[in-house]
């Protein structure tokens, strides 16, 4: 797993990260998710939520890991 950056360009997210208070942010706003940490987004504006994701990962590693 690999850190996450994130950049919101359009209405508004609310994200819940593990053991942290939700966090809403807007256009403009930018968000880390560090590393290991289980994270979901959820859209709390008017009209369609644009993000911007960048993940920062080791080669051979995977992008993602699903928990279900």
């Amino acid at each position: 797993m690999s850190p996450r950056l994130s950049s919101i360009s359009c209405s508004a997210l609310e994200y819940s990260l593990d053991g942290r208070s939700p966090v809403v942010c807007r256009p403009g706003d930018a968000l880390t998710v560090p590393y290991g940490v289980h994270h979901q987004a959820r859209n709390v504006g008017e009209g369609v939520a644009v993000e911007l994701a960048t993940y920062v990962v080791e080669k051979g590693k995977p992008l993602l890991t699903k928990v279900e």
